[in-house]
């Protein structure tokens, strides 16, 4: 029996914990919090771990961002998450670990998953991170601004930041480049941590390189 709840995180945390499902059973439901985890659907979450499925397939319930949810949220999962049966199974999913609530990750066993190559990504969002990466590499500072206010031109924060995370976390790995490494690590805490401004993002692709 598995002991831990499992909580996925990174840029392919979704997936994972969805793909980990199918090996292991079948969703008793779709994945809890998709557009933003409410107090209802993290009580149906603990209240379905308390189930035994029908067939002899084992059941698995999903939720997430862990790393977004509210509190009152996070807190109505942490029975179930603590203790369940073997019939079901309670699997967590989160963009960054870090951002999520201390009470959840302690409870939890945490598992990388890194970008799979499937994530929805817009074209554009996908040139600019590419131009934006080869600028911050080459030390043209002076390019990034204008690179950055073509996915936030309204400097308002929107998904398109995860989407420029996730393409520069796919790209950091196809360069053999040791500053690679810490500007994906400056850009991830920026970008999927939070909901950054444009200054902010800017900031994010100009480490400073010893």
């Amino acid at each position: 029996m598995n002991t831990s709840c499992l909580l996925f995180h990174g840029p392919g945390a979704r997936q994972a914990a969805v793909d980990e499902a199918s090996r292991h059973g079948r969703l008793l439901h779709e994945p809890f919090g998709d557009a933003g985890l409410k107090v209802a659907e993290a009580r149906e979450f603990a209240m379905l771990l308390q189930n035994a499925p029908l067939g002899t397939a084992r059941g698995i319930v999903i939720a997430g961002p862990m790393d977004q949810a509210l509190p009152k949220s996070a807190d109505a999962l942490l029975k179930g998450i603590e203790q369940f049966n073997e019939y079901v199974w309670p699997m967590l999913w989160a963009h960054d670990l870090g951002g999520v609530q201390g009470t959840i990750s302690s409870r939890c066993l945490p598992m990388w998953a890194p970008a799979t190559g499937h994530e929805p990504i817009d074209e554009e969002v996908e040139e600019v991170a590419r131009d934006l990466l080869q600028a911050a590499l080459a030390g043209h500072a002076a390019d990034v601004p204008a690179l950055v206010a073509r996915v936030f031109p309204k400097n308002k924060p929107s998904r398109e930041h995860e989407l420029l995370a996730e393409v520069v976390y796919a790209m950091t790995a196809m360069l053999d480049n040791p500053k690679v490494l810490p500007l994906w690590e400056r850009v991830r805490a920026v970008c999927q941590w939070r909901n950054p401004t444009r200054i902010e993002i800017i900031s994010a692709f100009l480490p400073e390189y010893s």
